[in-house]
């Protein structure tokens, strides 16, 4: 039931964000207990957003946790925002690195231009993360 549920929501997220335009429109994932079975933990819940550089900014400041570049290393290395931890989303061990990151921690993830940062949001909802915010646009957008 879990999986099927998962696997649902992932689908019509997956449908949200296939639009050529990138809004500010927020997809949001919560589950309980009741609804991923007996065996789980109590309350599982799950936020799936993404955040234009304002939002993006403003929620980093007032509910800290892992800020993440999956840029390659290169493109860390020209600028990224302050505090970041870069994990190259082309690394082959990218989702074995993931695994060391705080599942409870809120991840606020970026890219470039926001293609790379929604894919790794993808892989986090997976692995079960319970927070992910995604930055629209990319590093491309932030002004600051």
């Amino acid at each position: 039931m879990k999986t099927t549920l998962i696997i649902g929501i992932m689908t019509l997220f997956i449908v949200s964000c296939s639009s050529n335009e990138q809004s500010p429109e927020v997809t949001e994932l919560s589950f309980t207990s009741d609804q991923v079975g007996q065996n789980d933990v109590d309350e599982v819940k799950q936020i799936a957003k993404n955040l234009s550089a304002d939002e993006f900014k403003d929620k980093l400041q007032h509910d800290p946790g892992t800020l993440l570049d999956v840029r390659t290393p290169e493109e860390f290395a020209e600028g990224a925002i302050e505090g970041a931890l870069n994990i190259d989303y082309y690394a082959s061990d990218f989702q074995i690195q993931l695994k060391t990151l705080d599942k409870k921690v809120p991840v606020y993830v970026y890219c470039r231009s926001g293609g790379r940062s929604k894919r790794a949001l993808d892989m986090m909802v997976e692995m079960g993360f319970h927070e992910i915010y995604a930055l629209i646009g990319g590093y491309s957008s932030w002004p600051y």
